[in-house]
């Protein structure tokens, strides 16, 4: 789904030729005595595609999912499993 992707790894532990072309690879090196972390970029993403996310995705079932998720979320955390309008297919069998 991404146009371009990058890998962070630590400093020496992987070899670039393992990670495909396409994908970019920062390395890190983190000194234990000074908390400090150095970052070095190794190879730069190239695009994939030129194409938008929303094109590759139906905006409306994505925006639909994610109202269901908040709802059920926010009836949760009142504990009121009861009212949700979508409940459970397998809570409902049990019940007959």
């Amino acid at each position: 789904m991404c146009n371009s992707f990058s890998f962070l790894l630590p400093m020496g532990m992987v070899d670039a030729e393992l990670i495909p072309e396409h994908c970019g690879i920062i390395e890190f090196y983190h000194n234990v005595d000074t908390w400090e972390t150095e970052f070095y970029p190794i190879r730069q993403p190239k695009k994939l595609h030129e194409d938008s996310y929303w094109k590759l995705n139906d905006k409306d079932l994505f925006i639909r999912k994610m109202a269901l998720n908040l709802l059920q979320r926010k009836m949760e955390i009142k504990g009121k499993h009861e009212e949700l309008i979508f409940k459970n297919p397998f809570e409902i069998k049990k019940l007959k």
